[in-house]
């Protein structure tokens, strides 16, 4: 929703309020080195980051109250977090996995990466802000929304477009911004158009 954006520094993630005020409203040290991706919920309370550690990426998860942040698994470069901080969307070379706060540990969903987004250098995935939603774009024409529960998936289809780059839901849900070959659209989600 715009009121928090994340950063990071020295190897730290922060949440600051976009009030004015330079105090963090969450704080927390990434483990590993360099950290390289984060994404802030619209709850000041919860951060997700990916960050070297050896020779592999690895995705966290930070929630106030906990002492030590998430492991959520390694080898993976992009991460994703829902709008209300429940559900986080990890993407490796090979796979889009989505993790859901819950009892325990909460719960995981893999969900299946067409060829050509496994092959694509620069596959990203969104998701929406309630989290049952997600946004795939790779390089090209290629772009699809997936439903998390059911995995079944709704293609971007404008073919006088160049192609699709990145993109990201409007907080109701119901449009998508995309950009991509010099052009910003916005899309239906329900029709894909």
């Amino acid at each position: 929703d715009g009121r928090i954006v994340a950063t990071r520094q020295n190897g730290r993630i922060m949440s600051l309020p976009q009030d004015g005020g330079a105090r963090p409203v969450l704080e927390g040290r990434v483990p590993g080195g360099l950290t390289y991706a984060v994404s802030a919920s619209g709850a000041p309370d919860v951060v997700a980051a990916i960050s070297w550690r050896g020779i592999n990426p690895v995705a966290w998860l930070h929630q106030r109250g906990r002492d030590e942040p998430r492991r959520l698994g390694r080898g993976y470069y992009h991460v994703s977090i829902s709008g209300d901080g429940s559900t986080v969307a990890i993407l490796s070379w090979r796979r889009l996995r989505i993790w859901r706060s819950g009892p325990g540990d909460g719960s995981w969903v893999r969900l299946p990466l067409s060829r050509r987004e496994r092959r694509a250098f620069d596959t990203r995935a969104e998701l929406s802000d309630d989290g049952r939603r997600v946004l795939i774009t790779s390089y090209g024409r290629n772009a699809r929304i997936v439903d998390v529960e059911g995995g079944d998936s709704r293609r971007l289809v404008d073919e006088s477009r160049p192609g699709i780059f990145r993109g990201d839901f409007s907080p109701d849900g119901k449009r998508l911004l995309t950009s991509g070959g010099g052009d910003a659209l916005i899309w239906d989600t329900g029709t894909g158009r």
